[in-house]
């Protein structure tokens, strides 16, 4: 699509052309192993940050990944790091987010166990929510550290350990998400 990523200061590598071919690869390998997968682009088209998190949500997603390829000015840099959202302070539950499960386009009952979901008051949902946010975030705390110990052993790189950023398409998924 139209936005190119981090592009490489060294040798003009475009992070599109990385990250889209790793995630082709990675949906084939989970899709083997029995996982259904949701993508949130197929081929080199823009899609927006919103969007993405979009798909997550309407898709009921149990986890949302985001691959990235950065690139950084300094030659020695090197590794492989996870991000996941900030350590949840209140301010980090996207305001969209919000208004988006309000609107009723955000069913609780698939967080909660079978499905049963009572009828409660604005203000108690309003509670609910920000209990799964909560809980998805711990959640996703988990997975980064997981995911980055096994990523540096698998490509055989430095382990840039985790880190918390207040991005947009993980702040605005209700699943866990990295």
């Amino acid at each position: 699509g139209k936005d190119p990523g981090a592009i490489s200061p060294y040798n003009g590598v475009k992070e599109k052309d990385i990250v889209l071919d790793v995630a082709l690869n990675i949906r084939d390998l989970l899709e083997k192993a029995g996982v259904n997968v949701f993508m949130t682009r197929e081929k080199d088209i823009f899609v927006p940050l919103d969007a993405r998190a979009d798909i997550a949500n309407n898709t009921r997603s149990n986890l949302f990944v985001s691959i990235h390829a950065d690139a950084c000015d300094h030659e020695g840099v090197a590794g492989v790091e996870v991000f996941y959202g900030e350590d949840w302070p209140e301010s980090n539950i996207d305001t969209a987010t919000r208004a988006y499960y309000l609107a009723g386009k955000m069913d609780l009952n698939h967080f909660v166990a079978e499905g049963k979901f009572p009828s409660y008051s604005p203000r108690q949902e309003a509670f609910f929510f920000r209990l799964m946010l909560k809980e998805a975030n711990r959640e996703s705390k988990k997975l980064a550290k997981m995911m980055v110990k096994r990523l540096a052993e698998g490509l055989n790189t430095e382990n840039r350990g985790i880190k918390t950023k207040n991005l947009r398409v993980i702040r605005r998924s209700a699943c866990p998400a990295i």
